[in-house]
């Protein structure tokens, strides 16, 4: 649910939203604001694989992941 709660925060106030997810029909997907869901390995089973989908998804969809000090 706290996946849901953040796209519902996030998502209205214009960012672009992505989400990884080993379930094809995890609860973010049925968000208005999600705009992609991206396929991986459950982190605990399998946390490099999940690493490896991590960094080839933010290069392929060159996903600015830095942090932000603007308020």
């Amino acid at each position: 649910m706290t996946s849901r709660e953040m796209v519902t925060c996030l998502g209205p106030v214009g960012y672009h939203l992505e989400a990884l997810d080993p379930d094809p029909l995890c609860i973010a997907r049925f968000s208005r604001w999600m705009r992609r869901i991206h396929r991986c390995p459950r982190s605990g089973a399998d946390p490099l694989g999940y690493l490896q989908v991590v960094k080839r998804v933010v290069a392929e969809r060159r996903i600015d992941v830095t942090a932000s000090n603007d308020q």
